[in-house]
């Protein structure tokens, strides 16, 4: 059963005047009158308490949608800056080229020719004919093969 519910069968009200077994009162004036101040404190510091509860969640609340606002409109920003950047590269005949660490440039067409003839020129040099390296093995190995054969004709004799 929940706090706030009324119970089945309602406390009566007890008299705090009213005298004890032994006949006096339960509590003097000054002490109900210091008492009645103690809970009126406790219940301010509480309700206090409780309302400051309250604003920090409307301002955490209102933090979060404004940061949820800013991030969606940074998307928004870096997608429409992208793609009129796009535009403008394709507009003025821009190439996107990418470079040996993976980043994406835009290139103008005389950046971009300079930079694949580079690239085609040092492709080139490690796959030159008399130079590649497979040439030097198949050299290699017919100049093995030519020794193993003189010698064989050698000790079989």
């Amino acid at each position: 059963m929940s706090e706030n519910a009324p119970s089945a069968a309602p406390t009566p009200p007890v008299d705090l005047a009213a005298p004890a077994a032994d006949g006096r009162p339960a509590l003097t004036a000054d002490e109900r009158a210091a008492a009645r101040r103690a809970f009126e404190d406790e219940l301010r510091a509480d309700h206090e308490r409780r309302q400051a509860k309250v604003a920090s969640a409307e301002e955490r609340r209102s933090a979060h949608r404004q940061a949820r606002d800013v991030a969606a409109r940074t998307v928004a920003l870096n997608e429409l800056k992208e793609q009129v950047r796009t535009e403008f590269y394709k507009t003025h005949d821009y190439r996107r080229y990418i470079d040996s660490t993976g980043r994406e440039v835009w290139l103008s067409p005389k950046e971009y020719e300079l930079r694949t003839r580079r690239r085609g020129k040092r492709r080139g040099l490690s796959f030159d004919g008399e130079r590649s390296p497979r040439w030097k093995a198949a050299l290699l190995y017919g100049g093995l093969f030519v020794i193993a054969l003189v010698m064989g004709l050698l000790l079989s004799r």
